[in-house]
This record gives structure tokens, sequence and C-alpha cells, in this order.
């Protein structure tokens, strides 16, 4: 093992078992407001009689019932955590190429722009191939609800992509992004409004419509990856100042982002 992948991985490694514990942190707090919304309900004495006592306690149990689905969301959370292999790493493939997955392909498939796949071949057992990508006016388009599942860890960029396209970038069926590494219907709606983005948000999804139009503002990446690496992305796109919190979540998935983002050149 090299010692640049050794370095990765062990960065990945302790990204990860600080995001477990701020999770773990978060999710201790949840547990002693349940715990005292338990004891405040369950002690109301019946001298508390009429309205009074039964408003007490059915706002106690909302409280109970609010901070268990928390719970259950930083569970989720963590799960997810806790599925990354941390000795795995990409492998390297010829400047330019791409190594096809469902997911990739999914999105690309899907329409937004106009992407060509040239020289498609296999190495390793995996399949190749070279993107032509073409500058083009942006169309945002319906998205198949069967076709969401395949695409759930591209929304972030791609909602970044709709905000340049014709039309309002909208996403539903999508209720599983409120449980990766973050919220992120939560967390993408949170800082498009910052930005002045007329933000929806649903359930299930979100929609956007105008422009990013303040400047100098602070983001939060939430501790997620994709949404740190997203908002940088808008960032570099719309030229202004952005500023993102705990930046270094990107590392989980891609420790030379920085690097990468910094040597693209726009037109």
């Amino acid at each position: 093992m090299t010692d640049n992948l050794s370095k990765e991985i062990k960065l990945k490694a302790l990204i990860v078992k600080r995001l477990i514990e701020t999770i773990d942190e978060k999710a201790a707090i949840v547990k002693s407001e349940i715990q005292l919304a338990i004891e405040t309900r369950d002690n109301e004495t019946k001298s508390n009689v009429g309205d009074k006592y039964e408003t007490t306690r059915e706002m106690m149990q909302l409280e109970i019932e609010k901070n268990m689905l928390q719970l259950n969301k930083y569970d989720l959370q963590k799960n997810e955590l806790l599925k990354i292999n941390i000795q795995k790493t990409h492998k390297k493939v010829e400047l330019g190429s791409l190594v096809f997955t469902p997911e990739n392909t999914y999105f690309i498939s899907i329409g937004l722009g106009k992407i060509e796949i040239e020289n498609e071949r296999e190495s390793c057992g995996e399949k190749l191939g070279d993107l032509r990508i073409f500058s083009s006016q942006l169309k945002n388009i319906e998205i198949d609800s069967e076709i969401i599942p395949n695409i759930i860890d591209e929304i972030p960029i791609l909602s970044v992509a709709g905000l340049f396209a014709d039309g309002k970038f909208n996403i539903r069926n999508a209720k599983e992004l409120r449980f990766k590494e973050s919220d992120r219907i939560e967390a993408l709606c949170s800082n498009f409004k910052k930005l002045g983005v007329v933000t929806e948000e649903f359930d299930d999804g979100f929609s956007l419509s105008g422009n990013a139009i303040n400047v100098n503002v602070l983001l939060e990446s939430f501790k997620d990856h994709r949404i740190a690496m997203a908002f940088a992305v808008l960032g570099m796109l719309i030229g202004k100042e952005i500023s993102i919190n705990d930046f270094e979540s990107v590392a989980v998935s891609n420790p030379k982002f920085l690097d990468q983002i910094n040597s693209i050149k726009l037109a």
C-alpha cells in the first residue's frame, strides 16, 4: 500500500469516526429530551384537571413522538456511515474515462444536457467509457419516479445544474434523501434559500426557481460530503463569495476534490 493511499484511508477513517461521534452526541441530547418529556407527561397529577391536564399530556406526547422520529433519523444516518468501506479506493483509469455504474449511467441518461459516451470498453471487469460533454442550453425535465432510486446520491449536484436550466427544477418521490449523511432535502433547501433561490420544500423532495442572488453567504455542509461538493461547484459557477462550514467532510469520498475543482478553467 502506497503512502498516499494509506494517508487517504486514515483520513477517511478519521472523518467517518468524527461524523459518527457527532451523531452519537446529538442522539444523546435527543434521548435526554425524550426522557424529560416522558417524566413530565407521567408526573402530571390528577390535581391538574380539565383542559390544562390534557393539554400538557398531549404536548409532551407530541414532543416525544417528534424526538423519536429525530432519533430514528440519526440511527439511519449512523448506519449509512457504518456501511462505508474505509479500505475501498477507486481504481485509477485513463484520464477522461468513467467507470460506468447503474447510478451514473442513469444520471447521464435522464437528458438534462447533451452528453455522449464514446470508446466504450472493459477493463478489470468494469465497463469504461469516455464522455463527450457539449455546451448546450439545459432544460429541466420531469424525472420518472422509477429512476429516482438510481440517481439518489446525484440529486444534490443535479439540483445545482437545474438552476442553470430552463424551467423549474422539481424533485419528488425522493424521501430517501432525508436519511443520508444528512437530511439532504432540508440541507439543500436551507442553503438555496440563503442564496436567494426561490425554494419550496416537500416531504419527499423540493423545487427550485430563480437565481442565486445573494453574496458573501455562509452555507452549511451539515458534515455531508455531497452537500459540501455541490455548493462548492455552485460557488465556482456563479462567481460569488461562498463559504461552507465543515468543508473537510468532502474527504469521505474525494480527498482531492479541491485540487480537481481548482484545476477547472471556465470559458
